[in-house]
């Protein structure tokens, strides 16, 4: 896989566990400007974040993480492990599920509206 030593060595870092142990499980599809990994580390899954060409004109990072810190307290967002804000990787718990986009949006508007 094109990505698959970045993010090992990336992810062994951060979690400082050996490389050999990372693995890709699969490609989250959609999203306009990244690449998206789910990965398995340290039994555990984890999304895997590479930005693609020039997503850093679409993206702030400082107000990324600065969004990310403020909706913690309302657990609306997965938890953010790490994000590097020059190059925009990023590695955060994973949740089993489907996408709402992947869904009737209309079905869940109400419960929406109550967060």
């Amino acid at each position: 896989m094109e990505h698959e030593k970045l993010i090992q060595e990336v992810t062994s870092k951060v979690l400082n566990i050996p490389k050999d142990t990372i693995t890709i499980d699969s490609r989250l599809m959609g999203g306009m400007s990244n690449y998206t990994y789910i990965i398995n580390a340290n039994n555990d899954k984890y999304t895997f974040r590479i930005p693609g060409k020039n997503a850093e004109n679409f993206v702030d990072r400082d107000e990324e993480v600065y969004h990310i810190n403020l909706i913690e307290p309302l657990n609306l967002n997965n938890e953010t492990i790490y994000l590097d804000t020059a190059k925009g990787y990023k590695i955060a718990k994973y949740i089993e599920g489907q996408p709402l986009h992947e869904l009737s949006p209309y079905d869940y508007l109400e419960k929406a509206a109550e967060v």
